[in-house]
């Protein structure tokens, strides 16, 4: 697994502005065989310790089911109950033909760069 915390300026004094935090979560090839069901404790984990925003990179993942899947749509609704959001890059045609079967992107945002979440996750 490997996280990324793309912060600008979230350091307001001794206190940690979360709003301005966006965490990067990439889990890698290793991980339960690009499993997403792996990220799952490290995702709980960030959200309760307050990140709002949290774009996730499915890159190496090539394998979801509907835990995964579940543990996604989850977090998109928790975040947004505190004004924040999860979005996804990256991800493989195999598990865009199952979202889109599925029409996973009428609630998870999917952007094709990262410069493109970065840009919506910048007005959450």
């Amino acid at each position: 697994m490997e996280i990324t915390i793309i912060d600008k300026s979230a350091l307001i004094g001794e206190k940690i502005n979360f709003n301005s935090i966006v965490f990067r979560l990439h889990p890698v090839e290793g991980d339960d065989k690009g499993n997403i069901t792996a990220l799952w404790p490290l995702l709980v984990t960030i959200v309760r310790g307050g990140a709002v925003k949290v774009l996730l990179d499915m890159q190496d993942v090539d394998f979801i089911d509907s835990r995964g899947i579940g543990i996604i749509i989850n977090s998109a609704k928790h975040l947004r109950t505190i004004k924040g959001d999860i979005v996804l890059i990256n991800i493989s045609e195999k598990i865009s033909r199952i979202f889109d079967v599925l029409n996973i992107n009428r609630i998870i945002k999917v952007f094709d760069s990262e410069e493109d979440a970065m840009h919506h996750l910048k007005f959450i």
